[in-house]
């Protein structure tokens, strides 16, 4: 693995065809001579009873890297894990815009700025 330890980081999304299926994961080419696996737990945040429920060999899938084994020549892969990843950015690119952008705090104050509350009876 060792060609492919520099080009291959933890936190890293790839792309892939699935190559094979088992009752475990599928297995991913990430380029010739490389695959990775998504273990059936990994493949998505519902219940997955069959792998091939979901994916099947030829599909084209994204996932995240979650751990590499040089020694083993295992590259762990999560397409839940890419999931998450993604979500937290555009989080993060929502919350953290404000120049010129505006959360929903703002705009709700903007509105109800100088209004009274309703009297209760």
């Amino acid at each position: 693995m060792g060609k492919y330890q520099s080009r291959y980081k933890i936190g890293q999304g790839i792309e892939g065809k699935v190559t094979k299926t088992a009752d475990f994961g599928a297995f991913v080419e990430l380029e010739e001579g490389l695959e990775g696996l998504i273990h059936i737990s990994e493949i998505s945040n519902d219940q997955v009873a069959k792998v091939t429920d979901v994916l099947n060999i030829g599909d084209s899938v994204k996932a995240e890297i979650i751990s590499i084994d040089a020694r083993e020549r295992k590259i762990g892969l999560s397409i839940k894990a890419l999931a998450k990843s993604e979500e937290r950015a555009n989080i993060e690119q929502y919350s953290g815009n404000k120049k010129g952008g505006n959360t929903l705090g703002d705009l709700l104050g903007a509105k109800f700025k100088g209004t009274k509350p309703d009297d209760k009876e």
